[in-house]
Parts: structure tokens; sequence; C-alpha cells
């Protein structure tokens, strides 16, 4: 499965591949994205509003209308994502 994001928080557009039905992990320093993506996919997978992702640059100047969005050449039906939200919910039980 391949996934575009474009104009989301600090990315501009990057290109990703998952694995169906695999463990997918996505590992690289703090600050690079990771969260960003996670959140863009899932939103994507619920039909939810991206607007809330929309870069800080593009807030007050944007001449293009640029707008953040995420394509996928397969429909994303759920997404199961291991991050902070997740362990919050188990570990605080």
């Amino acid at each position: 499965m391949n996934i575009t994001i474009e104009n989301c928080n600090s990315i501009d557009t990057t290109a990703i591949t998952l694995t169906d039905k695999k463990l997918n992990i996505k590992f690289a320093p703090n600050g690079t994205g990771k969260s960003t993506i996670a959140k863009a996919v899932t939103l994507h997978a619920q039909d939810g509003s991206l607007d809330g992702l929309m870069p800080f640059k593009l807030r007050k100047n944007n001449p293009n209308n640029k707008a953040p969005s995420v394509t996928s050449d397969t429909v994303i039906n759920s997404v199961m994502c291991f991050n902070e939200e997740y362990v919050r919910q188990f570990t605080f039980q």
C-alpha cells in the first residue's frame, strides 16, 4: 500500500509504503514527522478532517491554497497505531 501525505504539519510531501496485515514500524529521530504520519493516516481512514494538520507556515500566507491531504492506492479501513495514546489506554487502567 502506497500512501502520499502532503502539507501536514512539518511534512511538505512524503511517500510511504505499508504492508497490509503486517507490523509496519517507522523508526526515526524525534521531530521528523512520525506522529504526523500516524495521525494523518488514521484521520484519512476515519474520513476525519485534516485541517488540524495545516502547517503553521501556510496558516497566514497560503497563496496557492494548499491543504493537508492523504492519498492511497488502496482503501484504508482501519489503523492500529502503537503510539502514546494507545499505551495510555492500557497503562493507566
